[in-house]
């Protein structure tokens, strides 16, 4: 529960202040998780260490430090869907090449778009659920039940139907 009420006061820093205050705020906070949560690190810097064996330590440590506040950034951006709409969407979100999606779907056809994790993955499937398109995303679940529910819901009040990865969430 206690993951719940962290999350839920970062959507609130997030919905109060400006975007460039509260990327800041969550940057801090990043930070503050980085000095402490040596388990996470070690499993970061094991997954770096293994894509990147030429990399130093300090290179590994700089790179995981970068990636903690991108994050921190990601879930800033996550928290502020309440703010998305029809209306504002193309503010966030540039889109081509629609017309392959649409050709594919007026074949009666669906069609997978994959994406990396860069920048925030999650706008793309809510620009496209808020431009009128179907769209499932496939998801990991996560440790917490409530915090599972939490991130599933952010997705779904924008159109977004969520697709466990693996198996049932089991979510009590």
């Amino acid at each position: 529960m206690i993951f719940y009420i962290l999350y839920k006061i970062g959507e609130f820093i997030a919905l109060i202040f400006p975007l460039k205050m509260a990327y800041m705020v969550g940057i801090f906070f990043s930070d503050l998780h980085y000095l402490f949560a040596w388990k996470d690190h070690a499993n970061v810097a094991a997954n770096l260490k293994a894509i990147f064996p030429e990399k130093s330590i300090q290179e590994i440590k700089a790179m995981r430090l970068r990636m903690s506040r991108n994050f921190a950034k990601y879930l800033v951006d996550f928290f502020r869907f309440s703010r998305l709409n029809k209306n504002n969407i193309k503010k966030f979100l540039h889109t081509k090449n629609l017309h392959y999606i649409d050709n594919a779907l007026k074949n009666g056809k669906g069609a997978i778009i994959l994406t990396a994790h860069i920048g925030n993955w999650e706008v793309g499937g809510v620009g496209m659920a808020l431009l009128g398109y179907d769209i499932g995303v496939v998801a990991l679940s996560h440790r917490h039940g409530s915090v599972d529910k939490f991130f599933i819901a952010q997705r779904e009040q924008k159109g977004v139907s969520v697709l466990p990865l693996a198996g049932q969430r089991g979510i009590a």
